[in-house]
């Protein structure tokens, strides 16, 4: 058995030193991007490349007619609505528990960009899936009867409440740091397809790269323990003959 345990341990390491690498790489990728002050630098950057990882930060804007959110009454480039039905079912040893399911989906988006007052720079997506939408409304539609709950195990089947529709919207207006790789497109203009990297608010590149610093440093610790546990077992962890864990072995690196 100890040997099957540190096979495994050795086997689970090398899984997890995948993965710190993955964020290193991350790290680094984000730490080249160049940051930009003003839009209109961009057309310095890109006079002797044809594309140049930058992080720009401006106001959401766009050339076309809004789209307008039901729910808000807000106006945004990109709105999403999602519709889920609301119920009671039974559980495995027949307690009633509250659950949902998304039932429809929609998104309406017109053409973007950032403009910070010196210059402008298109987005075109796709866009990652966190940090863009903000949530502007939810709204619930109830069934339109009372609900009497259960309460006796004979009633079987879910329970239908009612559907909850939520909306999210990237707003006009929004302040938005992007990280991606910018181009100059033969009319003059700049672009970035595919940002890497959407938050709102203005945002440091040692700020957005904290959680994959953190994560690295957290799968290192479990790497150093598994491979120890792994090559060990049964066995305390030394390092270099102490018998506590040296922290600082693994941030030296950061």
């Amino acid at each position: 058995m100890a040997a099957i345990f540190g096979v495994i341990c050795c086997l689970g390491a090398g899984g997890l030193h995948r993965i710190r690498r993955s964020c290193e790489e991350a790290v680094e990728y984000y730490n080249s991007a160049t940051p930009v002050e003003q839009l209109k630098d961009l057309g310095q950057l890109l006079k002797t490349a044809n594309k140049v990882l930058v992080k720009i930060y401006g106001k959401v804007r766009t050339d076309y007619t809004p789209v307008n959110c039901k729910l808000s009454g807000l106006k945004g480039v990109i709105v999403k609505e999602t519709a889920y039905q609301n119920f009671f079912k039974q559980d495995d040893k027949g307690k009633w528990i509250k659950d949902r399911t998304e039932m429809l989906s929609t998104c309406e988006k017109v053409p973007w960009y950032l403009d910070d007052g010196s210059a402008r720079v298109d987005i075109v997506g796709p866009y990652p899936s966190t940090g863009l939408l903000q949530l502007s409304g939810e709204a619930f539609e109830g069934p339109g009867r009372s609900l009497v709950y259960p309460t006796c195990d004979c009633v079987k089947g879910p329970k239908i409440l009612g559907v909850t529709r939520i909306e999210r919207v990237l707003p006009i207006g929004a302040r938005l740091t992007i990280v991606g790789k910018a181009v100059k497109e033969d009319d003059g203009t700049f672009t970035i397809y595919k940002p890497d990297y959407v938050s709102h608010g203005n945002i440091s590149v040692h700020g957005f790269t904290g959680d994959y610093r953190m994560c690295a440093r957290l799968v290192s610790l479990i790497c150093l323990i598994m491979h120890n546990k792994g090559g060990n077992p049964g066995h305390n962890m030394k390092i270099n003959g102490s018998p506590r864990l040296k922290l600082e072995f693994i941030f030296i690196y950061y």
